[in-house]
């Protein structure tokens, strides 16, 4: 379940969650690392401080060059308006800002559109074979995405093409929702995955995920005819009432 906001049962916020369900329960069995985030729902709408926070924590403060870090910094070390969240929606928005694409959005979900065409103009006219980044998947089957961090900001000290790295950005959260399928499916020998949630109305990881999934021999289940985003939640709320027997 990627999306952008959630209210998670810890009191965080969530939205890069693997979840093992069934009808009327679920557990939380991995997820992306949750970090601190400043602004609220204003960090959806200004992606530039997603991104300062995620160079912060990943100990990349030196590559910012922004007047209006310091506050940002001083928010963050203070706790000062800021929220634990772990939303690979969030994600999407600080590396739309790192590559320069977008660091404010008009619109809801913009940033990350703006990422997607990028890396989809890459896809297009590829020709050559390309790598995820790094990450890691530390004990608590939280994802670290710091050193997929540290190598964008090489690539982009190298001049690196920007659909390049936008592209493999997308390439390694695919790689990341196989390793978890992997692991739940070795844990508990599921192999059903359903891919929901908005960050999904992103066309290229869709089709990428959907293809890396089945190459690994899993069923893939995900939204046609009810939204992926908010319109589809009535829906999910009415199906666990269904089963639900208190």
């Amino acid at each position: 379940a990627f999306d952008g906001t959630g209210y998670g049962s810890d009191g965080t916020i969530w939205g890069g969650e693997f979840l093992l369900c069934t009808p009327t329960t679920f557990e939380r069995f991995g997820h992306l690392k949750s970090i601190s985030l400043m602004g609220g729902d204003r960090a959806m709408r200004e992606g530039f401080k997603c991104a300062y926070a995620y160079l912060y924590h990943a100990g990349l403060e030196a590559e910012i060059k922004d007047d209006r870090f310091a506050l940002i910094k001083a928010a963050l070390e203070h706790h000062i308006q800021t929220v634990q969240s772990s939303s690979m929606g969030r994600l999407f928005d600080a590396v739309s800002a790192m590559l320069n694409i977008s660091h404010t959005s008009r619109n809801e979900g913009e940033a990350a559109i703006l990422l997607e065409n990028q890396a989809s103009s890459f896809a297009e006219q590829m020709t050559m074979s390309v790598e995820a980044y790094t990450f890691i998947i530390e004990p608590s089957h939280t994802i670290n995405v710091f050193p997929m961090l540290h190598e964008m900001v090489q690539d982009m000290k190298s001049t690196v093409a920007i659909p390049l790295i936008a592209y493999r950005f997308h390439l390694t959260v695919v790689q990341m929702i196989v390793t978890m399928c992997m692991k739940m499916k070795d844990a508990f020998g599921i192999k059903d995955v359903a891919l929901s949630g908005g960050v999904f109305q992103n066309t290229l990881l869709m089709t990428l995920s959907v293809e890396a999934l089945r190459d690994n021999d899993f069923t893939v289940h995900y939204n046609c005819q009810v939204p992926c985003n908010d319109g589809g939640i009535a829906l999910g709320q009415a199906y666990y009432a269904n089963f639900r027997k208190d």
